[in-house]
């Protein structure tokens, strides 16, 4: 079999996994006592006694059928490893989103229902396993193109401590459920930008992730949010190091305008996971849960851009000197 029948026969079941999978959201996707189960119709166009769910859900069914067009997209090599980097993420959140969707969903209608409980129906639990296997798909060609040489693995290590020794260093701490004004995410940024989406994604989520999130003690549950998500979107700044740095010369205002937009992107990444996480653990609705993270999270960004901004010349030199690819 040729390289495009054989990638054909890959999209065309993918393609029939996710539809497989959507089938199974007319099924109870949330079991709310005192009311009964609900699918995706009931949350979504029928009236019932909770609050309509305008985000979560639609996110949940949007997401993996935009990463599977997007593998559609006729591109060179480069930009399709790219493309499948974004559609591995978008496969990840909607994986997480959907185990944990009775959370968000007792969230959104915490005020309405207060004594109800929510547990996850079979449904979305048979859906988001089969989401899972579309994963595959991607990690396959993903993880060919993305080993970790032997020159970057300590280079991620010292930035990796670097970040857990600023998290201990003298920060104004914000309330009890955790959150504090720090520069932790200095060296979790030079990462983004020292390696590409992926890499940067697996260092900052899943292994500075794990560390942070034993370290604060705050349970493994608050991971998938606070941390996987909450820090690992900051990757997302490594899709502008093109726009950034400079090959020749000292870096122009454009240089400067595009690190500030890169680093504001990924702080609202993790801005994002945090008040989720917000919602999901602590019972905020969406709004006190958006304004107390902001609370934290916004000054530490505006400390990222200060600093980032004073070292970008060195920091521009630097990759030149030893570039990662």
């Amino acid at each position: 079999m040729t390289k495009d029948k054989s990638k054909l026969v890959i999209n065309i079941s993918v393609g029939l996994i996710i539809l497989i999978a959507l089938s199974f959201l007319f099924a109870p996707i949330v079991k709310v006592s005192d009311i009964g189960n609900l699918n995706a119709i009931d949350i979504l166009f029928k009236e019932t006694a909770l609050k309509r769910d305008f985000f979560v859900l639609p996110a949940i069914i949007l997401l993996p059928i935009i990463s599977f067009a997007l593998t559609f997209i006729k591109t060179d090599k480069v930009k399709a490893k790219e493309i499948n980097n974004i559609s591995l993420v978008l496969v990840i959140i909607t994986v997480v989103l959907s185990f944990s969707y009775a959370g968000l969903y007792k969230g959104i209608n915490s005020e309405t229902v207060e004594s109800a409980t929510f547990r996850l129906g079979w449904g979305l639990i048979v859906y988001a396993s089969l989401v899972i296997l579309t994963l595959f798909y991607y990690l396959r060609s993903i993880l060919e193109d993305n080993e970790f040489t032997v020159r970057e693995i300590p280079e991620l290590a010292i930035f990796i401590a670097l970040a857990v020794v600023l998290d201990f260093v003298p920060k104004i701490r914000i309330g009890a459920t955790g959150g504090s004004i720090s520069l932790t995410m200095v060296p979790l940024f030079i990462i983004a930008f020292r390696f590409n989406f992926v890499k940067s994604f697996l260092a900052i989520g899943v292994v500075y992730g794990i560390i942070t999130c034993q370290l604060d003690g705050y349970g493994f549950q608050s991971y998938p949010f606070d941390y996987l998500l909450g820090y690992g979107l900051i990757s997302l700044a490594s899709f502008f190091r093109a726009l950034i740095f400079t090959k020749q010369g000292n870096p122009k205002i454009q240089h400067y305008l595009f690190l500030l937009l890169a680093i504001l992107v990924g702080g609202f990444g993790r801005f994002v996971g945090s008040t989720i996480s917000s919602v999901v653990l602590y019972h905020y609705s969406f709004g006190p849960a958006a304004i107390y993270n902001l609370a934290y999270i916004g000054p530490s960004i505006l400390l990222v851009m200060i600093i980032l901004s004073l070292l970008l010349v060195p920091f521009t030199k630097l990759n030149r000197r030893y570039p990662i690819e």
